[in-house]
């Protein structure tokens, strides 16, 4: 079986919380919430790059004025 990460680039929420300027414990409480996409691997919470930034994209918000 081959790697995962030969195929997905994954990161830590330490890494995600430097990316989107957010505290760990922000990053802890929307993956709590199932606010945001994560993978759980052997209790590790981890995420895969892309789908972080496909996500982020769909967060973006229109400012009206």
């Amino acid at each position: 079986m081959r790697d995962l990460n030969q195929f997905h680039e994954f990161i830590t929420v330490k890494e995600v919380a430097k990316i989107i300027r957010l505290k760990p414990d922000t990053i802890y409480k929307k993956v709590g919430k199932n606010q945001m996409p994560f993978h759980k691997v052997g209790g590790k919470v981890l995420f895969e790059k892309n789908e972080l930034f496909n996500w982020l994209r769909l967060q973006k918000h229109e400012i009206v004025g």
